[in-house]
């Protein structure tokens, strides 16, 4: 079940930017296009079409060389396993779990076309609530065990793979939601003619952990 909660949040969280012209000064071109990102990355109608697009297309973009070609094909097994049902919960949960998502730039540093930049994030943690998903799925299990035992491999990762968003969707809405907070380190630089996130998995890692929830680096470690 851990495979199906990585590649799940991995999946939906991570998708394509296409950078746009930032502006003339340096250090402000350089902000705008972490900015841009990031509205890009948490935008709610961005988000509903990357999940419900079920396309594993610009994540294994992202993941380029970082990821043997193993773990990019659960990315593959988990997007046929879904339903309307996981998709729907996924892409709600997200949506919320996004609009939780705070940031801010401390500083700034430009060098021969590449830039760090060092930025304040905080965002739902959702790896705080493994232990508690596992005794939520074992009790589910529990309670269609007559169903489950009917079940091919197929239908049962979709019926784990609706549970799993069920579980997420509720957690979400909690006025108690855990949280995971620091300073991290964004790598930026310069496309032909505009400023760009680099979006790789293993040179933004800390990144791409606040945009999984806490998921992200466990599939390229």
């Amino acid at each position: 079940m851990k495979k199906i909660i990585l590649t799940m949040s991995l999946f939906f969280s991570v998708f394509l930017f296409s950078e746009t012209t930032n502006g003339n000064n340096l250090k402000q071109s350089v902000n705008n296009a972490f900015y841009e990102f990031m509205d890009f990355q948490i935008n709610p109608n961005n988000v509903k079409k990357n999940v419900l697009k079920n396309s594993v297309e610009d994540t294994n973009k992202i993941l380029g060389a970082n990821v043997d070609k193993k773990r990019k094909n659960n990315l593959k097994e988990v997007a046929k396993s879904q339903t309307g049902v996981s998709l729907s919960n996924s892409s709600d949960y997200l949506v919320i779990a996004n609009s939780k998502i705070t940031y801010k730039i401390k500083n700034t540093e430009v060098k021969n076309g590449e830039a760090v930049l060092n930025v304040h994030m905080k965002a739902p943690d959702l790896t705080a609530y493994n232990s508690e998903l596992q005794n939520y799925i074992e009790k589910k299990v529990y309670e269609n065990k007559k169903e489950v035992q009917k079940m091919n491999e197929n239908k049962y990762q979709s019926f784990l793979l609706e549970k799993i968003s069920e579980f997420y969707l509720n957690v979400v809405k909690r006025n108690d939601l855990k949280f995971m907070e620091s300073d991290i380190k964004v790598y930026v630089k310069k496309y032909p003619n505009k400023w760009g996130v680099i979006q790789d998995y293993k040179i933004n890692n800390a990144l791409y952990k606040y945009l999984g929830f806490g998921f992200g680096p466990e599939l390229i470690n």
